[in-house]
């Protein structure tokens, strides 16, 4: 115990330890939120070593993470960036910060970058996401490398917005009735929008 109680001294301590005058409010709430998350996982971590048991320290160190998470306010299945390139209608790159990920978005495909629609589709999704704090939801792993997921920028779904306007469509065999996007897709068929 006097372990837990000597690492939660040196938290306190480094927790407490002044910030850089100059950061934004933003930075200095996250510092202090980081701050909280290690002060609880040493002491997740010291409650772990003296259980005594390896497998009690592994569940202990899966309940520490689970609460690190939660701590920051974040699922593991959303990961928080900004869009720093858009380079065609349906790929874009994410920076987290730590990691940049090459993202295909999931269930839809746009025209070639190079043909006058697929122009149009790019600058329409740069339009929406380029510059702007957006979140991914990993849903798997293209074959050339990229991350296929779900965007969403500015709380605006990329994909929908996409098919919304006529600049992409459905994969198959993703299902076209039952989906927000099926519906986005016909109304874009509809309208004679875009690809239609």
């Amino acid at each position: 115990m006097d372990i837990r109680a000597d690492r939660e001294a040196q938290l306190s301590a480094t927790a407490a330890a002044p910030t850089n005058s100059a950061a934004e409010p933003h930075q200095r709430e996250r510092l202090s939120a980081h701050a909280a998350v290690r002060r609880r996982l040493v002491v997740a971590t010291s409650v772990a070593a003296g259980a005594g048991s390896a497998g009690s320290f592994r569940r202990h160190a899966a309940v520490a993470v689970v609460l690190a998470l939660a701590c920051l306010g974040a699922t593991p299945a959303e990961i928080p960036g900004v869009v720093i390139k858009v380079t065609s209608g349906d790929r874009l790159v994410l920076d987290t910060g730590n990691k940049r990920f090459n993202v295909t978005l999931s269930e839809i495909t746009a025209p070639p970058a190079q043909t006058p629609l697929g122009t149009r589709a790019r600058a329409s999704l740069a339009s929406l996401c380029y510059g702007q704090a957006a979140t991914l939801a990993i849903t798997g792993t293209a074959e050339d490398g990229s991350t296929i997921g779900q965007v969403s920028c500015a709380g605006r779904d990329a994909a929908e917005e996409q098919v919304r306007g006529g600049l992409a469509k459905l994969k198959e065999p993703f299902p076209k009735l039952d989906s927000l996007l099926g519906a986005a897709e016909h109304n874009a068929r509809t309208s004679r929008l875009g690809l239609w």
